[in-house]
């Protein structure tokens, strides 16, 4: 090909070559304009982009947390309404729960028969259950020892076991790096013999 001639040239420059788009014709130079604000737009477009995305990015940290509270709060909730379902055990004497314990032991017995027992024999261990549970509960002894049968029951504490307790609770809340448990035991070994020789 040839060199392009003067005329052609100076023509170019005063009258841009024509491309058309659709219906309209454009110069090259109106194309190129265009395609730079096209780029201008786009890049602020994706400067627009990472700053949602940014956002988005925090709401789903703080979302996240937020369904992760819900869950500790809903794990909560759930454990209060199963700890409130299960039946509250009976907390009885010691004489008392022999007394369930040895009717129970007996064949073909159930709850009903050692309520029965324990309210009409005149057997000792029956007559002693009875006393103590009168002492402790008054006229309502027989709903105690039926809620006890149904619900369940644990023995109570004795003096020393509670003493025991209140000991070691102590020195563990004043030592809470104490490995020797016995020393509650040191000191209610103690008290015992003190209290045996003092009264």
């Amino acid at each position: 090909m040839g060199r392009l001639s003067k005329d052609l040239l100076d023509q170019i420059r005063k009258s841009p070559p024509t491309y058309w788009l659709g219906s309209r014709g454009i110069t090259l130079f109106e194309h190129i304009d265009a395609i730079e604000i096209e780029l201008k737009l786009t890049k602020e477009d994706e400067k627009e982009a990472v700053r949602k995305y940014g956002q988005a990015m925090k709401d789903i940290d703080r979302l996240t947390e937020n369904v992760a509270q819900l869950q500790r709060e809903n794990k909560r909730l759930m454990d209060e309404v199963d700890e409130a379902r299960e039946p509250i055990k009976v907390v009885l004497p010691k004489e008392v729960v022999e007394a369930i314990e040895y009717y129970f032991s007996l064949n073909g017995v159930n709850k009903f028969d050692v309520l029965l027992r324990i309210e009409r024999s005149a057997d000792t261990i029956a007559t002693v259950a009875r006393a103590i549970l009168h002492k402790k509960h008054g006229i309502d002894w027989e709903e105690v020892l039926m809620s006890a049968l149904i619900n369940g029951y644990t023995v109570e504490k004795s003096k020393e076991d509670r003493l025991r307790d209140g000991i070691a609770e102590i020195i563990t809340a004043q030592y809470p790096f104490t490995a020797d448990k016995d020393i509650a035991a040191n000191v209610i070994d103690f008290v015992t013999k003190f209290n045996a020789e003092n009264t």
